[in-house]
């Protein structure tokens, strides 16, 4: 007959969590998974040194790289290539890196609005495509002008947006226009000027 051993109360108290440490802690987890900080831990620190020796499943191995690809898709360019159709992937990425090199991005914002620009290129030259493709005299139906014409709005919308990012970087990219002012002791007020000079002068004049 065994005996049961009586499991030693836990006296070990517990600790409470404040509103705001269970939001941060809510918070973490989830962005973790998503920001690709634990995918490159567990990259670089499992799946690699394992890969010559068979013991991670490629699968498991590709998931993690594609992951952290997306994560950092301003350095690797993986969410707009995900954007665009499989057949212009490759110009996306070329059109990137030379207007990156053209305009000097370095930041994100720049980044970004960079890979706005290249989205509505392709976009713009992708619905030109398909607007010349059914742009065939053959045969005419009110279905296929509509189609026409959805297809020459998303033309024009992206040919839009394709400006109006490219202006954006351009202005944000122009350098800053330093301006010396060289003023006698003048005070703008909103509806007044003061000129001490000119007081002066005019109290000399009454004199």
């Amino acid at each position: 007959m065994t005996k049961k051993i009586a499991k030693k109360p836990n006296n070990k108290p517990v600790r409470k969590f404040s509103s705001e440490e269970a939001k941060k802690i809510a918070i973490h987890s989830v962005m973790s998974s998503i920001t690709g900080n634990n995918a490159i831990t567990e990259f670089a620190e499992k799946q690699l040194p394992s890969i010559r020796e068979g013991e991670t499943a490629k699968d498991k191995v590709s998931e993690n790289i594609n992951n952290i690809s997306l994560a950092y898709s301003q350095e690797s360019g993986h969410a707009l290539i995900e954007s665009v159709e499989p057949r212009y992937r490759g110009f996306a990425l070329k059109l990137r890196d030379d207007l990156k090199k053209e305009f000097d991005c370095k930041t994100a914002s720049e980044i970004a609005l960079v890979d706005q620009i290249v989205n509505s290129h392709i976009r713009k030259i992708s619905n030109a495509k398909l607007l010349e493709s059914y742009n065939e005299p053959e045969w005419l139906s009110h279905e296929k002008v509509s189609l026409l014409n959805f297809f020459s709005r998303e033309t024009d919308r992206a040919h839009r947006q394709f400006l109006s990012a490219l202006e954006t970087l351009k202005m944000i990219k122009q350098p800053s226009l330093k301006v010396n002012v060289k003023t006698n002791n003048a005070f703008i007020s909103e509806k007044q000027q003061f000129n001490n000079n000119l007081q002066k002068n005019e109290n000399n004049a009454s004199k």
